[in-house]
Parts: C-alpha cells; sequence; structure tokens
C-alpha cells in the first residue's frame, strides 16, 4: 500500500503544475476552451445550489427548463426576517 501511495504522489506530482493562464504556453483556441469550461462549471454550480438550498427537484428544473425554450424565464426571491428576544 505504501508503495502504491508513493506511486501516486509521483504522478500528481509530474502531472499536475498548476499555473495562471496568462502564463501557461497554449495556442489560441485554448483560451477559448477555458472559457467555455469555467463557464459550464459555473454553470453547474448555480444548477446545484438552487437545488440544494431551494429545493429544487430535477423535475421542476425540467419544467424551468422547458419553460425557457419558448420565453426567458426568471426566480424572484422573498427573504424574510424575524428576530425574538430571549430572556
Amino acid at each position: 500500500l505504501n508503495v502504491a501511495l508513493e506511486r501516486v504522489r509521483v504522478v500528481l506530482d509530474v502531472n499536475r503544475n498548476p499555473r495562471l493562464a496568462k502564463d501557461a504556453h497554449h495556442r489560441y483556441g485554448d483560451k477559448y476552451l477555458l472559457a467555455e469550461g469555467m463557464t459550464n462549471t459555473a454553470a453547474a454550480s448555480q444548477t446545484n445550489c438552487l437545488m440544494a438550498f431551494l429545493d429544487l427537484t430535477q423535475e421542476r428544473l425540467r419544467t424551468l427548463g422547458q419553460w425557457s425554450e419558448s420565453s426567458a424565464v426568471s426566480l424572484r426571491f422573498v427573504f424574510q426576517e424575524k428576530c425574538d428576544f430571549d430572556r
């Protein structure tokens, strides 16, 4: 097991060299792939937030998708805060 863990460390150390996009050598089209990947990640993150915190189920998400095919869809949020004094 220790040999396997050491091998994983070696592979990760060799293959993972995080750099800022501006500092990495790339082709012209790579910046568009990076932008697309980051946009998809942001959209997936927002979808997960809606599903987790607003109890948005797969069925409701499909319904929103169907609505968006024929017109713009917007969500309105209402927030109410209540404070009680405890002695």
